[in-house]
């Protein structure tokens, strides 16, 4: 007999946590379909009732439910190529891609999203802001040079 613990919450019908639901449930994941999907079928509780499981860990479902979506994502990356091969328009083949490609990238940044390479020249340059700061402190020292006489004819007459 498959265990049991009931859920109460405040709003809508109490739901109840089954091992063999939950079991049924992963396998489907790691076999590529959406919890969205799976859960619009008759016998499956609600995706938010799912949801409300993986937080509230019911008898390590958290880990097993993480476990399923990446293998998931796995059985989905295996399956872009198959169905890039069925298709007779390239066009259309190519947006497929595209489209999985982001969508993987997305769930899984580090093993399908774009690589980032950072390369910095170590030799830092300095900025305009530090070349003004520091001809800041050389007049501040003394060390200015006098004013050119665009600058003298620009300025107002002191009195």
């Amino acid at each position: 007999m498959p265990k049991q613990a009931l859920i109460v919450r405040k709003r809508g019908r109490p739901c109840t946590y089954s091992s063999d639901i939950a079991e049924t449930i992963c396998a489907r994941l790691a076999a590529g379909e959406s919890l969205n999907a799976l859960c619009k079928d008759d016998g499956f509780p609600p995706e938010s009732t799912v949801r409300l499981w993986v937080l509230d860990d019911h008898d390590g479902f958290a880990a097993k439910y993480a476990r399923a979506r990446d293998i998931g994502l796995d059985v989905r990356a295996d399956a872009m190529e198959a169905k890039i091969l069925a298709e007779p328009d390239t066009q259309r083949a190519r947006l497929l891609w595209d489209n999985d490609r982001w969508y993987l990238s997305k769930l899984a940044p580090k093993r399908y999203g774009d690589a980032l390479n950072i390369k910095g020249d170590m030799n830092v340059n300095i900025t305009m802001a530090q070349r003004i700061l520091e001809a800041r402190e050389a007049c501040r020292a003394g060390g200015c040079a006098p004013p050119s006489p665009l600058h003298q004819a620009a300025a107002p007459a002191r009195r």
